[in-house]
């Protein structure tokens, strides 16, 4: 289901949700549990339309339900819309949504992301969240973390682009990315991170980060695009190279060479290339046995 720039506002947006509940007196036969995702774009949602929502998914068996995609882009959501949601897909509630957008819905703030995680704390099927421009400040980091050391979290993919978190943001992400085993790409573009020129803080935090991630064997894609401390990067990281005398594992390498870090700069790749640790490949072994007689 999918509707953009339509004014549903709370009330119709409510609607909806009971009409997929079935809870109207004349319906019959239950909640409709075919529906696979519910894209609600710029339709004026707000808090009580999401809480209509959250009842859904909380109510709704989840064995039988399909829905894996909730997204609520730009619909002037706030702090009340995150608590519901959060308690909806908390343990014991929605098990199957795998991805949810809450894109451009600046109301929701640090404390909005700090009540929603409340609830993902205990969740261990959601995989995509994307709170992109929400108004998350330098809190956001310590909250974020907070909910991806639980150890039964599947959250893969996290993209934070256009929100405030700054640097002390990254200790946060450094210090649960030397655990999380789950989380492959983190996109934190167009957060504040860094100072120009970049200080001793911005130095410390991305030293901790490249640590965490060389111990990290399955992040893969990291984005600080529009960051001050992806500018200065290079310099960064080749005084870290200097000064501990520790070699660039490829893993960081493979991250911090891609297009998801500062576009893809030839500099940066360069210096990985002359300061990293490659790959050593294991030589397969010959399996040793009788040779096959030719047929003749």
């Amino acid at each position: 289901m999918q509707y953009s720039d339509i004014d549903l506002g709370p009330s119709g947006t409510r609607c909806i949700a009971e009409a997929l509940l079935a809870e109207f007196p004349s319906m019959e036969g239950g909640p409709f549990i075919n529906l696979n995702s519910l894209c609600l774009w710029s339709c004026n949602v707000q808090d009580y339309g999401a809480v209509a929502i959250a009842k859904y998914l909380r109510n709704c068996p989840s064995v039988q339900l399909r829905m894996h995609t909730l997204d609520l882009f730009d619909n002037k959501l706030g702090v009340p819309a995150m608590l519901a949601l959060g308690k909806a897909l908390s343990a014991g509630g929605n098990t199957t949504v795998k991805s949810l957008k809450l894109d451009y819905n600046p109301d929701i703030g640090s404390k909005g992301l700090a009540a929603l995680c409340d609830g993902l704390m205990t969740n261990s099927t959601l995989e995509i969240l994307t709170m992109e421009c929400c108004g998350i400040s330098e809190d956001g980091g310590r909250v974020l973390a907070r909910m991806l050391s639980f150890s039964g979290s599947a959250l893969k993919q996290l993209k934070l682009m256009g929100n405030t978190m700054r640097t002390e943001s990254l200790f946060f992400f450094a210090l649960v990315l030397k655990r999380n085993r789950t989380l492959v790409a983190l996109d934190l573009s167009d957060n504040s991170i860094g100072s120009s020129p970049p200080v001793y803080r911005d130095r410390q935090a991305l030293w901790k980060l490249v640590i965490s991630l060389s111990k990290n064997n399955v992040f893969s894609k990291l984005n600080l695009d529009l960051n001050f401390v992806g500018n200065y990067a290079p310099e960064l990281l080749k005084d870290f190279v200097q000064e501990t005398g520790c070699l660039l594992p490829r893993s960081i390498a493979n991250c911090m060479t891609s297009i998801h870090f500062a576009a893809g700069r030839d500099d940066i790749r360069e210096m990985f290339k002359s300061n990293s640790v490659p790959h050593t490949k294991k030589k397969k072994r010959k399996r040793k046995g009788k040779k096959k007689k030719k047929k003749k």
